[in-house]
């Protein structure tokens, strides 16, 4: 179950307790900033990115990690793309970023707001957005991005920058926008060998061992260092309980009610809204 910050059950529900929060105080790390920031300004994001993860993997809610983090994961599409070392879905779905994410609460779709440019670190610096991605309930954190709000019935005399809360907090969505926080959209890592993988793809067309190595190396890319053996199952009618069609199928196909027990599971909606449920089955040992 996710949980949510500042204050009570209402106020600010919608925002994550690990959400990254640009008006805390960083306390600097010496010499961390100058190396993020010369590796940045070289196009080397993705040395970057893991020398955050360092850091972050000692101190979780690390503000300063977290904050040089967003500024590297808030620059330009082009920008990444086209740098020595551009960054892979892999690094930015990693859990360990979650905090400094915004989510629209209608389609899932996140983002890296400016407001973390706001913070502490530039002295409370005030930003002016054009051309906003989304706005955000000032009360209670509630998000929609751009494109949901462009699809919005507006009564007489509204625009799309002008829509009350839908949660009824009495205020219009506005800018800034904070993190929200983000839900996991990778695994987690265990220490422990993964034996296989089963991918369940939602359709009637298995899906080929490209698309399935495609996913995992974003998603869980910690499964090659295993070397396991991965299935690609098709599912013809989705069920209303993966995990209980996958543990009927596995024991179809032999595997143990030992090995299910050390399983671990989560559908994932890929490129193309297109759900696929992962098993990934460890060694016990």
């Amino acid at each position: 179950m996710q949980s949510y910050a500042r204050g009570s059950s209402m106020k600010r529900r919608f925002i994550m307790a690990d959400a990254f929060d640009p008006s805390r105080q960083v306390i600097p790390t010496p010499g961390l900033g100058r190396k993020i920031e010369e590796l940045q300004r070289s196009g080397r994001y993705r040395t970057a990115i893991v020398e955050i993860l360092k850091v972050l993997d000692r101190d979780r809610g690390n503000q300063e990690a977290l904050f040089l983090a967003a500024n590297l994961l808030s620059a330009s599409r082009t920008e990444q793309l086209t740098a020595a070392e551009p960054l892979s879905d892999a690094l930015t779905f990693d859990q360990r970023l979650n905090p400094v994410w915004a989510v629209c609460q209608k389609c899932d779709r996140s983002w890296v707001p400016n407001s973390v440019h706001l913070g502490s670190v530039f002295g409370g610096a005030q930003l002016v957005i054009t051309n906003p991605i989304g706005q955000q309930c000032p009360k209670c954190g509630y998000t929609l991005c751009h494109e949901c709000l462009k699809q919005t019935p507006l009564g007489l005399g509204m625009s799309i920058y002008s829509q009350p809360c839908p949660q009824g907090c009495g205020v219009d969505l506005s800018l800034p926008v904070h993190p929200t926080g983000r839900k996991n959209v990778q695994f987690g890592r265990r220490p422990q060998r993964i034996t296989h993988v089963f991918a369940f793809r939602e359709g009637p067309i298995r899906p080929d061992p490209a698309y399935v190595r495609a996913l995992l190396e974003t998603r869980s890319p910690d499964v090659f260092a295993s070397r396991p053996q991965i299935f690609p199952v098709a599912v013809g009618q989705w069920p209303d309980d993966p995990d209980f069609y996958a543990m009927a199928f596995l024991l179809e196909q032999g595997v143990t009610k030992e090995m299910i027990q050390n399983w671990e599971t989560g559908t994932i909606t890929d490129d193309n809204r297109t759900r696929v449920h992962v098993v990934k089955l460890y060694a016990s040992r």
